[in-house]
């Protein structure tokens, strides 16, 4: 085999490879969107037990769906190149809790111990760290 030819093998699975990682993230943020979107108005009633714990129970699901991601990347991708995978989705669904978050006008005072076991539920995630929950955007 050429160098040329090796070359162009190599940019051919880069190809792959980037449409692989784009129709998992695609398919992982409609997920998220799908169950995120109409909790997050709870946001604004976190104080309300009911409303907190709904969405303790989406985070969860959302969680369950980075899981499963990642189970089904195991076989196809390196450990490292599936961590990048993992962290792209879990910034995106960070940033739209703390985005939800940060577009509340005014916080109660009694919301703020909720807001911050909620966003706590998140923090063992990969990618938390650079998030704009950690002041990162």
């Amino acid at each position: 085999m050429t160098t040329r030819a090796c070359f162009d093998q190599v940019l051919s699975l880069k190809a792959i490879l980037a449409r692989f990682e784009k129709h998992h993230l695609d398919k992982v943020e409609v997920q998220i969107d799908s169950l995120m979107d109409e909790k997050l108005r709870l946001v604004s009633k976190i104080e309300e037990q009911d409303s907190f714990e709904e969405l303790m129970y989406t985070v969860s699901d959302v969680k369950s769906i980075l899981s499963s991601l990642d189970a089904q990347l195991n076989p196809y991708l390196a450990p490292v190149a599936k961590r990048k995978l993992l962290e792209r989705s879990t910034i995106y669904f960070i940033n739209k809790i703390t985005g939800a978050i940060l577009a509340e006008e005014d916080i109660a005072v009694d919301a703020c111990t909720p807001l911050d076991a909620f966003i706590n539920k998140v923090s063992d995630l990969p990618g938390y760290s650079s998030t704009n929950a950690e002041g990162n955007e």
